[in-house]
């Protein structure tokens, strides 16, 4: 004090013990207090003091009590030691007893005197606490300055964390959730968040039990939930991204809404069946290792993919070389036939481009029929794929394979046509493909309207020619017109096939001339020496 306030120290007594009658007490204790919060310097000479002073440990904890007043920028929170009566109360009348004072009950005690809520609850003066809840109980003033005194004495007080130590408690431990949830599994994650979360309750229970130090618990509970509730929903929508690839969202919002009727789950479709098929794919994927070959096929899905989608159409399934898409809706509807074929077509010039490299040659031919499907779940509990299930899947597979046959690469059926307008095609005939019972009527659909080839247009007429007298059972005109064709259009794939049928069977058929439906030709008597690649 002699350093700090000399004035003051001068008027200090040389001696406290007894202290002079004229010393206030309070009024000193207030001057030394202000004397030292005015100067930094001194309370941490003051705290390096009461740790080396030769005091009973008793007395430097009264001093570190004193000392934890003086120069303190924030309040000290009540650490209360239960319901009301956890602190001795002694009525007024009990302590003026004889017996009371010779037994000297208030000897080495701090004494605060004051009303008490369970002896005069009608002046109402108590305090609702946290123990009030249970006890319907207010703690009266005294008592709750009993309390402050006894959390002085032995330093018990509540002491929260400094506020930029919670905001970088808080800040890493969000760091270190997230960092979880980014490394491992969202399963794994969630019980490691969860383990992680009870060490730190437990840890801060202790710590708060032992040292009166309140680390953040709520604070960080909710953020350990807002992080777990984002990182699900994260999660949700990843699996929502990823089934979405496989499954329509529509189908996937009902599967997972209602998982116990998947084996059920399944409506009647009409739509068109469109079946593609890559040629020369065996060939390399003979001469390929499996990734080349991956990364090719990859690739080549790549430009067909997007002219399904584009048109509304669904991948249903994809198997090594060939894929399988619809368009189906539950009322048949002209526009689902009419953006099949403008997906067909778009594939077919997609594809041509694609075999521009001149590495590797997919030609692919696709085969599209229109019907009823039942299109939903098939399998069994275990496991079940989106799947349509009907005569117009096998028929559209069929319908792709008469390709090779005719050297075609988009031939589809007189249902998928009927009623459209704005395509260029050509009928090529009636066929009975393999393993069917019922004929069908062939077309090759060629282009758009407004976007065929003039040049195209003379080999339609004359194709259309050729077949009427085929189909009218006039063989041998057929077959001459065929091959007078065939001279000005070596190339055309149905031609071909037409000339070559003809030489081979016109006598089998002419036995049939009285018949007065078309010609069938029958697919199943077709040689394989007669396929295009």
């Amino acid at each position: 004090m002699q350093k700090v306030d000399p004035a003051l120290y001068r008027s200090l007594p040389k001696h406290f013990n007894p202290l002079p009658k004229a010393i206030k007490p309070l009024e000193l204790i207030q001057s030394i207090q202000l004397a030292l919060e005015n100067n930094s310097q001194s309370l941490r000479y003051l705290d390096r003091l009461i740790q080396s002073v030769p005091y009973t440990n008793e007395k430097k904890h009264l001093l570190q009590a004193w000392r934890s007043l003086i120069n303190s920028h924030h309040s000290l929170y009540l650490n209360y030691y239960g319901d009301v009566g956890s602190i001795n109360t002694i009525p007024l009348y009990k302590v003026l007893a004889p017996e009371a004072l010779a037994a000297e009950i208030f000897k080495d005690k701090i004494v605060l005197v004051g009303y008490s809520t369970d002896i005069e609850p009608d002046k109402n003066q108590g305090f609702y606490t946290i123990f009030s809840k249970n006890s319907e109980n207010n703690i009266s003033p005294v008592e709750i300055l009993a309390t402050a005194v006894a959390n002085l004495i032995d330093r018990s007080w509540i002491k929260p964390l400094p506020l930029y130590y919670q905001f970088l408690m808080i800040m890493l431990w969000g760091m270190l959730l997230s960092g979880i949830f980014r490394i491992f599994s969202y399963k794994i994650s969630i019980s490691i968040g969860a383990f992680l979360s009870l060490t730190y309750g437990a840890v801060a229970y202790i710590t708060f039990r032992n040292t009166q130090i309140w680390i953040p618990l709520f604070t960080v509970i909710l953020q350990t939930g807002y992080v777990s509730l984002v990182e699900s929903i994260i999660h949700l929508r990843t699996i929502h991204k990823v089934f979405t690839r496989y499954l329509p969202n529509n189908v996937f919002n009902k599967n997972t809404q209602h998982p116990d009727a998947m084996d059920s789950y399944g409506e009647l479709m009409h739509g068109v069946c469109m079946a593609t098929d890559a040629g020369q794919y065996t060939t390399l994927s003979e001469s390929m290792n499996p990734m080349t070959l991956n990364t090719l096929m990859n690739k080549y899905y790549g430009v067909m993919f997007p002219a399904v989608k584009a048109h509304n159409g669904l991948i249903s399934d994809v198997i090594g070389d060939a894929m399988l898409a619809l368009w189906a809706k539950p009322i048949a509807e002209p526009q689902l036939r009419m953006n099949a074929c403008y997906a067909a077509l778009k594939i077919n010039n997609a594809v041509q481009q694609f075999n521009q490299s001149p590495l590797y040659q997919l030609p692919t031919r696709l085969g599209l029929h229109y019907g009823e499907m039942r299109l939903g779940n098939v399998g069994a509990p275990d496991h079940y794929e989106y799947r349509a299930v009907g005569d117009i899947v096998n028929t559209s597979t069929r319908i792709e394979g008469l390709n090779k046959i005719l050297g075609t690469r988009i031939l589809v059926s007189d249902t998928v046509l009927e009623g459209l307008s704005g395509l260029v095609s050509r009928e090529i005939g009636v066929f009975l493909l393999k393993g069917k019972t019922q004929s069908i009527t062939i077309y090759e659909l060629i282009d758009k309207g407004n976007q065929a080839d003039p040049k195209i247009a003379p080999l339609l007429h004359a194709f259309a020619k050729a077949l009427a007298l085929f189909q009218s059972y006039q063989w041998t005109k057929a077959h001459k017109a065929f091959v007078n064709i065939n001279k000005y259009y070596p190339n055309d794939g149905p031609t071909v096939f037409y000339m070559h049928y003809l030489q081979k069977y016109q006598n089998v058929q002419q036995e049939r001339s009285s018949f007065s439906d078309k010609p069938l030709i029958d697919i199943s008597s077709i040689s394989d020496a007669w396929l295009y690649v």
